[in-house]
């Protein structure tokens, strides 16, 4: 690795070169005179050479070696995002996957480009790299909106300075606030990173929708604001209002059941009196805010807005944007907190599936929409649209190849999966033993099992304190009991001794914040080992 070896080639230990398999970092020369390096992506970072390949400056131009320019260091470490080769209108596109929390509204609006051939990611040395850096990505969507537009500023009024939307874009690596109106479904308060969308070619929706049918309440939400911020503004407010008159009558109340002051003390009381008026004054001054409507009208809105906070949708709304949407045309969602990227395949809503835990399953492209916004969980399908499902342990079922035993575990890895959707704590409980651990490996690999936790129990009731399960699917892929056809079905065996079974779980989680939890919702994704065993008079995990 000394420089005296390297240095002749044009290289240095840790440098990064494109090689005929991707890019790589530079190891140096070994005693068997081959240049050793590590290509990125490579498990493990295993360590090779190219058997052809000699340490000399004509070798390594004859084989396309390359060193790859180093940008200049940002204040901040970039975020790299990796790639995921899918099929889509016939053509091969390279998609963003999601690697961290908080840049999705730029990886959307990316992935969209990508989608619609609008944007293409360059090759390095003729090779397709596996990652880019969200900074590249700025560039790249900053670059498409100045050859279509011919700008490279934004200047919302003659007041303000122009922004540069290259540092715009930047900024959305951190997210995005959004303000959206219940009346619209491309309707958001304009702001500079609006903008973007627009100057981008990029469709930004939602679908949490009022059904005009509401008469009444659609005449509220103009009459006041149909925009989000300003509704819960107002449901915030009214609530204080309320709280606030709610003390009163209490404090009325205890003042009744007092004796009656003293003569000498009247004047007294009486400037507590005034001073109460005062404070009333001050309430209505804090609550102007739902002074624009009666107290109906207010009521309806909350309402709304509790009947539909959760799914952060309506079925009016869901029909709007299935009618908004042309054929396969991606757009932007806005949905729970998050930027998806939606088709309209079929009459049926789709979320291109980005998460960096599906990077090796090339045959899970899209999800479901409506599934995942369903208690059934995760239903994933491929770049054709065809539903994806691993039918192992379907098949054995309906060949006749479980036994009794491998049923009972298979129903209780459903049991499971339906409680965390619904948050049932009880059964959750009932179901984890103490203590018990939780096993689990990527998906691809069956090799590497790591103990995720020690105590899964706890953490799972920790956890659901303060997030919630939006959606959940596990995939059964092999259950063992020890049993036979002929098992007593209330009483499966375990490889172990003990009563009870092991279960190959493919486990899909979407996890989200609930209210004053500030983090980024994340799915979950694990191949996971589930033993059950009997404990009193019941099997649970352990």
């Amino acid at each position: 690795i000394s420089a005296a070896v390297l240095e002749p080639i044009g290289f240095e230990f840790n440098c990064r070169i494109m090689t005929p398999k991707g890019p790589a970092k530079v190891l140096g020369v070994g005693r068997d005179g081959k240049l050793w390096l590590v290509l990125e992506g490579e498990p493990d970072n295993a360590a090779s050479f190219f058997g052809n390949v000699e340490p000399t400056v004509e070798s390594l131009k004859k084989h396309n070696f390359v060193r790859i320019a180093e940008e200049p260091m940002r204040d901040t470490d970039e975020i790299f995002c990796d790639l995921k080769k899918i099929q889509f209108n016939g053509r091969s596109v390279q998609i963003l996957q999601q690697n961290h929390n908080g840049p999705c509204p730029l990886i959307a609006m990316f992935n969209v480009l990508l989608l619609t051939g609008q944007c293409q990611i360059d090759k390095v040395g003729g090779h397709t790299p596996k990652r880019i850096s969200l900074d590249n990505v700025a560039s790249c969507i900053a670059d498409h909106i100045a050859s279509s537009t011919g700008q490279s500023t934004i200047q919302m009024n003659e007041k303000e300075d122009p922004i540069p939307i290259i540092d715009l874009l930047r900024q959305m690596e951190a997210g995005l606030d959004v303000n959206f109106s219940f009346l619209q479904l491309t309707e958001y308060q304009m702001t500079p990173h609006i903008l973007l969308f627009t100057m981008a070619e990029v469709s930004l929706v939602h679908q949490w929708l009022l059904d005009p049918s509401q008469v009444e309440l659609e005449k509220a939400l103009k009459q006041h604001s149909s925009f989000y911020d300003e509704i819960t503004n107002l449901i915030a407010a009214h609530n204080e209002k309320q709280l606030s008159e709610a003390k009163k009558v209490e404090q009325n109340e205890k003042q009744e059941e007092k004796p009656a002051p003293a003569v000498e003390s009247k004047k007294k009381s009486k400037k507590k009196k005034s001073d109460n008026e005062d404070d009333d004054n001050d309430d209505n001054d804090a609550n102007d805010i739902t002074w624009t409507l009666n107290e109906e009208q207010v009521e309806l809105i909350k309402d709304f807005y509790k009947s539909t906070s959760s799914a952060q949708m309506t079925d009016y709304g869901s029909k709007a944007l299935r009618d908004f949407l042309q054929p396969d045309q991606p757009a932007v969602l806005f949905f729970r907190n998050h930027f998806f990227v939606v088709v309209n395949h079929a009459q049926q809503l789709y979320a291109l599936v980005t998460d960096k835990g599906f990077n090796d399953s090339p045959q899970i492209v899209w999800e479901n929409l409506s599934a995942m916004t369903s208690q059934r969980g995760s239903s994933f399908y491929d770049a054709e649209f065809r539903p994806f499902n691993n039918q192992e342990f379907n098949e054995m079922r309906s060949s006749g190849g479980v036994t009794s035993a491998q049923e009972i575990v298979s129903q209780l890895v459903e049991k499971q999966c339906n409680a965390l959707v619904r948050s049932e704590i009880d059964v959750l409980s009932e179901i984890y033993a103490d203590n018990a651990v939780f096993l689990s490996a990527p998906t691809t690999d069956m090799l590497h099992w790591r103990v995720r936790s020690t105590n899964a129990k706890k953490d799972i009731l920790e956890r659901l304190k303060t997030w919630q399960v939006a959606a959940a699917s596990m995939q059964v892929r092999r259950v063992d009991t020890g049993g036979s056809a002929s098992s007593n079905v209330d009483e499966p065996t375990s490889p172990r001794g003990a009563q009870g079974g092991v279960a190959v779980v493919d486990q899909i989680v979407h996890w989200e914040p609930k209210l004053g939890n500030a983090a980024h919702p994340f799915v979950e994704r694990c191949r996971c080992v589930k033993t059950f065993a009997r404990v009193g008079d019941r099997l649970q995990l352990i």
